[in-house]
């Protein structure tokens, strides 16, 4: 009798059952997800994710060891690069907000920086020329917050950085080891993004959340996801951060459903990486709480908003006509 080797149906698997692992996608549901493993196989693994109360199945390639590129403790080497920023802009610590590897070398790169005891943001552009064209956008929204009642981040140019006030505790910052060096653990940071810290907002975080989203959608800001949007526990408040570019310009058509409402306030036509992020759960929280918001005082809180808002705008101009659209929609609902 013929014997076939069944061997690899039993090869080895890459995660083990209790290990803890986290997801290395970029975009999507599984963005910055953390868990551990509770079943494995040859090419997928059964994840129960820290946020989450179901197990899903994941790709394996979309999986890597909780560990890998930090480890537990806090990071203390200093890189040669963090070391020619700290000269270069005449700081007493430095350590990156974000970093940017492989195909995103031309974007400009995040810091949090000490200066005579004083801790700054800085986002470091490669030329002079390059910051205050590319930050122009940015610069131009930031000064229209205090207008409308939302916290500014005071941006102003110095050579090639464009600085602003940090939002969190001011430091020292916790950090992790990364492939290039130390790596600011946001959620420690005193300014964590809405989307880890949605789960605890209080009424007035969502109240001033809803805000921002509406100001977003009026000023055509792109890429608007809880990412983008940080929670300052030093002021108490949700703050509208990365707002670096202008959405593509869309015919205005009456908001009909909650559907039509969300694809305007997040700039999408419910297609693309920013629309698959609000499938996400903290974003669907999010939508949740915000609906439950224009909902509740809708004269004296919201209407009363939009109106003010339109005295501030020239008539008939883009943002008035979007706030016009949005003040018709909370009518209906």
């Amino acid at each position: 009798m013929s014997v076939f080797n069944v061997s690899f149906l039993y090869s080895e698997a890459k995660y083990n059952v209790g290990q803890r692992v986290k997801s290395n996608t970029k975009t999507g549901a599984n963005k910055n997800r953390r868990g551990v493993v509770i079943k494995s196989g040859k090419n997928n693994s059964i994840i129960k994710w820290d946020d989450a109360s179901e197990p899903v199945s994941i790709d394996d390639r979309l999986l890597e060891d909780e560990s890998h590129g930090e480890q537990k403790d806090e990071c203390t080497d200093t890189d040669e690069e963090t070391k020619e920023i700290m000269s270069s802009m005449s700081c007493t610590y430095a350590v990156r907000a974000q970093a940017v590897l492989g195909g995103g070398k031309k974007k400009p790169q995040t810091w949090l920086l000490t200066r005579e005891d004083t801790s700054i943001f800085a986002k470091i552009f490669h030329t002079e020329k390059e910051a205050r064209s590319k930050s122009r956008f940015q610069r131009k929204i930031d000064s229209l917050k205090p207008t409308f009642g939302l916290i500014p981040l005071y941006f102003h140019l110095e050579g090639r950085a464009l600085i602003a006030r940090d939002l969190g505790h001011g430091g020292p910052y916790k950090t992790t080891c990364t492939e290039i060096g130390p790596m600011l653990d946001k959620d420690s940071s005193g300014a964590p993004p809405m989307e880890t810290y949605i789960f605890k907002a209080t009424t007035g975080d969502i109240e001033e959340l809803t805000k921002i989203l509406l100001f977003r959608c009026i000023f055509s800001v792109s890429d608007t996801r809880l990412s983008n949007i940080v929670y300052s526990e030093r002021l108490g408040k949700p703050v509208s951060i990365d707002e670096n570019g202008a959405r593509q310009k869309r015919p205005l058509i009456p908001l009909e459903t909650e559907t039509d409402f969300w694809n305007f306030i997040i700039g999408t036509t419910g297609r693309g990486w920013v629309a698959k992020d609000w499938k996400s759960k903290p974003h669907l929280l999010a939508k949740k709480k915000v609906n439950e918001c224009l909902q509740l005082n809708k004269e004296y809180t919201w209407f009363a908003l939009l109106d003010t808002w339109k005295t501030k705008l020239i008539k008939n101009d883009l943002p008035y006509q979007k706030s016009q659209l949005i003040y018709e929609y909370i009518q209906t609902i």
